[in-house]
């Protein structure tokens, strides 16, 4: 079987979520829930393809104050990273986990 490539499985996510979750975790996993049942794979598996969305700019998570009309957080999907607004200030507003995204922890 041919695994999906980022641009289709961001794709499926935006089409299957209208709307997509509001918390960071527990959204998450919905969508690798989600995933986890269209790629027939595990959890893992699919926690790990969301990883890869976020790293490849189809997938971000916008904190309170960075997100479309302020206030809470969301998720965003971009069918192209090139609609994804790659802005470091908007990065520097949110710390990153260490080893998370693939990014090294900032000081």
């Amino acid at each position: 079987m041919r695994r999906p490539s980022t641009a289709e499985v961001a794709s499926w996510l935006s089409e299957r979520f209208a709307v997509l979750p509001d918390e960071y975790e527990s959204g998450r996993q919905e969508m690798a829930a989600a995933l986890a049942s269209h790629l027939s794979c595990s959890a893992e598996q699919a926690d790990e393809v969301l990883d890869e969305l976020e790293r490849s700019g189809h997938l971000r998570y916008a904190a309170e104050g960075r997100s479309v009309g302020g206030g809470g957080g969301r998720w965003m999907i971009y069918t192209s990273p090139a609609d994804n607004p790659d802005d470091e200030m908007l990065d520097a507003a949110v710390p990153d986990e260490p080893g998370k995204n693939g990014r090294a922890p900032t000081q």
